[in-house]
């Protein structure tokens, strides 16, 4: 019974610890938070820009890094007159695009035009990927109540304060970056085709629900959209079949929603090794002539006037 007594007392004692630890930790999270803002790393900048108003464009490139990559918004504004701004998340897909896209309406000015850039592993999950970007605007109650509907069991544990940061160290800042309105160059790496099998398109009911009821979302606003099927190195030697499966399903809901389709994916222009930084993104030269092309592509469609 003794033990059982000083059991208690201990666990007590723990408690009042705890609870009183508790404030401490989640002033220091804040203050971290802040100063986390501004790590150097491409993702971060962006969402910097995006939660503090310093996004608004008229026309808004949306997608994965090749959003970051291939679309320069010098080239773009110069030939639409419009100001553009390369919304795109690294190493994610269309859920997380889709959230940076709603903190980018909550924050910044309606956009006239969003290009969104579409390809095969356009519904694939969450990955793994550069999560650290989303720590620090976990205070953000609408960002956070968007982040846990994609994957609560994923970001759960990132609730808890100064804990989520765990190894996450302001002094091991990254290189320094080029980042002007989200276009970024890297540091070229091996161009080479993509392998047919990662090319399939692949399903998901649940991202295709969430992607028509962005869309839906976008028509409401009185917002046009382009879907862009931006270059991939050597895709002209891929079979048909190989392609078509994105192609016929991005087609069939720009039909249904009368959105017009800009595929580069197998343009002879375009198989340019020169013209890449890897298999699937554009070098700053490549990234110029594509902005030149879409550009002028997107004038032709009639969606806006020079």
């Amino acid at each position: 019974m003794k033990r059982l007594g000083e059991l208690g007392k201990f666990i007590k004692s723990l408690a009042v610890f705890l609870i009183a630890l508790l404030p401490v930790l989640i002033v220091s999270d804040y203050i971290y938070s802040r100063f986390f803002r501004d790590w150097n790393d491409a993702n971060m900048s962006i969402w910097k820009d995006v939660m503090e108003g310093e996004a608004s464009a008229s026309l808004l490139v949306s997608g994965d890094s090749r959003a970051n990559t291939d679309c320069y918004p010098p080239v773009i504004d110069s030939i639409t007159g419009m100001r553009s701004y390369s919304l795109g998340v690294i190493g994610h897909h269309f859920s997380v695009q889709k959230l940076r896209y709603d903190m980018y309406r909550r924050c910044n000015e309606k956009p006239e035009v969003v290009v969104q850039l579409v390809d095969s592993w356009f519904f694939d999950g969450i990955s793994m990927y550069d999560r650290a970007q989303f720590l620090p605007w976990m205070w953000n109650g609408a960002f956070l109540k968007g982040l846990l509907s994609l994957e609560p069991r994923t970001f759960v544990t990132k609730l808890i304060p100064w804990f989520r940061y765990h190894g996450k160290h302001l002094c091991e800042n990254k290189p320094s970056i080029k980042i002007e309105r989200g276009f970024i160059t890297y540091k070229p790496k091996k161009v080479q085709k993509y392998s047919e099998e990662s090319m399939g398109f692949r399903e998901n009911p649940r991202n295709e629900k969430m992607f028509r009821e962005y869309l839906t979302g976008l028509s409401n606003d009185g917002i046009k959209v382009v879907f862009v099927l931006a270059p991939i190195y050597g895709s002209l030697s891929y079979k048909e079949s190989t392609l078509q499966g994105t192609r016929d399903y991005f087609n069939s809901v720009a039909r249904e929603y009368g959105i017009p389709v800009l595929d580069y994916l197998q343009r002879p222009s375009f198989e340019d090794s020169t013209l890449f930084m890897d298999s699937v993104h554009l070098n700053e030269k490549g990234a110029r002539v594509f902005s030149d092309a879409m550009a002028n592509d997107i004038i032709s469609l009639g969606l806006i006037s020079n």
